[in-house]
């Protein structure tokens, strides 16, 4: 009899302790740098005494013990699901383990209790990871359940320059003959390798410059793109005239815009200097133009008549005094003696 009544007892605390386990509950869109959080749910009527331990790629993330001095990377946390995380790099606070109390589940008589793992993703640490929820009674060994992810799938949003003049055809388009500007935009740090640009100005969209060339990744996994595309000079030095290039990745919610004005800036001119003695030294400054591509003639005018002087020309620089800026200097040493009579300019 007393034995009968042990074995009911126990039969009936088995079934108390049947738990329902969910799959690992991903997010949508998983971005490098933004926070992410996993969630397996726990269903039963003892739900109070179970305790979920996570992995990442079979490498347990430890929970808070309130007996440790120092608090681990991977720490429960009473704060809710919006406290803020720290980066890998600081150590502390990658990692946040919170489990939300149970809940009343919709089932009879059965509660539910929220495990979530709270972290930022990084590319080079969690590319393809498995992440892993064991679920047992508190103070037990024995696993009650498992559930493992699927692989996760990361993204990364492209940071992208300012559009920038690579270079400009000074001799021309051989077709049409205007000379034409290479705009140039850079996209990098994205994941995975797929990313579109569309240029545009007032008069439409723009055709690239040519084919972008497949992005290729770096030693950290993430990609690099260049797009380039042609305009006229002479429609950039247009009043009011604007340039602008749309970024789209999978990982934004948006495309990103460049846009820019006034790329090319004419040349600031000082007087012209002169140095006593002989042979006679002319000497010029140039400065706050874009983009570098710079030629310098002296003349002499008599007059109505230019003609070029005779001498040895010389040319400093162009420097980059800012990223949109050249400036140079301009020197001649003439090697003829001028005219003694009338009026001359230079």
């Amino acid at each position: 009899m007393v034995s009968f009544t042990v074995f009911t007892a126990s039969l009936s605390a088995e079934k108390l302790k049947g738990l329902s386990v969910s799959g690992i509950i991903l997010p949508t869109k998983m971005v490098v740098g933004r926070k992410a959080v996993l969630t397996c749910c726990v269903e039963g009527r003892l739900v109070d005494r179970v305790h979920a331990a996570w992995f990442v790629n079979d490498k347990p993330i430890p929970a808070y013990s309130p007996a440790s001095e120092e608090l681990p990377s991977a720490a429960l946390s009473s704060q809710d699901l919006e406290a803020p995380l720290l980066p890998p790099a600081s150590g502390r606070g990658y990692y946040r383990l919170k489990t939300q109390r149970p809940l009343q589940s919709s089932r009879r008589k059965e509660q539910q209790l929220l495990s979530h793992l709270c972290f930022r993703p990084d590319l080079r640490l969690h590319r393809g990871a498995l992440f892993k929820c064991q679920v047992s009674y508190q103070g037990k060994e024995k696993v009650v359940e498992e559930r493992v992810s699927d692989r996760v799938t990361l993204l990364a949003a492209p940071s992208v320059s300012e559009i920038r003049v690579v270079h400009s055809d000074c001799e021309g388009d051989v077709v049409s003959g205007t000379s034409r500007v290479h705009l140039e935009v850079e996209a990098s740090r994205f994941h995975p390798g797929l990313v579109t640009f569309r240029w545009f100005c007032e008069g439409g969209e723009l055709s690239p410059a040519q084919p972008a060339a497949e992005p290729l990744p770096d030693t950290e996994g993430y990609f690099r793109a260049v797009s380039q595309c042609k305009v006229p000079v002479e429609e950039l030095r247009r009043p009011g005239f604007k340039v602008w290039v749309t970024v789209h990745h999978m990982a934004l919610k948006e495309p990103i815009t460049r846009e820019s004005r006034g790329l090319v800036k004419r040349p600031e001119v000082s007087d012209i200097s002169c140095s006593p003695g002989q042979p006679l030294t002319l000497g010029c400054q140039i400065a706050g133009f874009y983009p570098s591509d710079l030629a310098v003639s002296w003349l002499r005018k008599r007059g109505e008549d230019e003609e070029e002087l005779e001498g040895v020309v010389s040319l400093w620089g162009p420097m980059q005094t800012d990223p949109h800026t050249y400036r140079a200097s301009a020197q001649a040493v003439l090697t003829e003696k001028g005219s003694e009579g009338g009026r001359e300019e230079i």
